[in-house]
C-alpha cells in the first residue's frame, strides 16, 4: 500500500513539474510577444493592448465549504494572469480538482 501511495505521489509531482514548465514557457512567450511594439505606431497613441500587469498565483491552503471524505485538500494550483491596459484580462490556471484529477482553466 505504501509503495502505491509513494508511486502516485511521484507521478502527480511529475505532472506538476510538467504543468509548471508549460506555464513558464507560456509566460516567457507571451511576455516577449506583448513587449514587442509596432514601430509604425505613434508613441503618444497606444493601441490599448499593452500588458499593464502580470500576476502569478498559487493556493497554499484549501478548505471545502461542504467537506467530503473523498475531497483532496492539496490542489497544486499554479496560475498566470495578464491584465491589459484596455481592461481585458487573460489567464491560465493549472490545478487538481477536489477529487485529485488534473484540471486546466483558460479564461479571458
Amino acid at each position: 500500500m505504501q509503495n502505491t501511495i509513494t508511486r502516485n505521489w511521484r507521478q502527480s509531482n511529475g505532472l506538476f513539474r510538467i504543468k509548471s514548465s508549460v506555464l513558464l514557457a507560456l509566460l516567457l512567450t507571451s511576455s516577449s510577444f506583448c513587449l514587442a511594439q509596432d514601430n509604425t505606431e505613434n508613441d503618444t497613441q497606444g493601441s490599448g493592448w499593452e500588458v499593464d500587469q502580470w500576476y502569478i498565483f498559487t493556493s497554499l491552503y484549501t478548505k471545502h465549504f461542504d467537506p467530503d471524505p473523498d475531497h483532496v485538500n492539496n490542489q497544486k494550483l499554479l496560475g498566470l494572469e495578464s491584465q491589459i491596459k484596455n481592461r481585458w484580462v487573460f489567464g491560465l490556471a493549472l490545478f487538481d480538482n477536489s477529487f485529485g484529477q488534473d484540471s486546466q482553466y483558460l479564461y479571458t
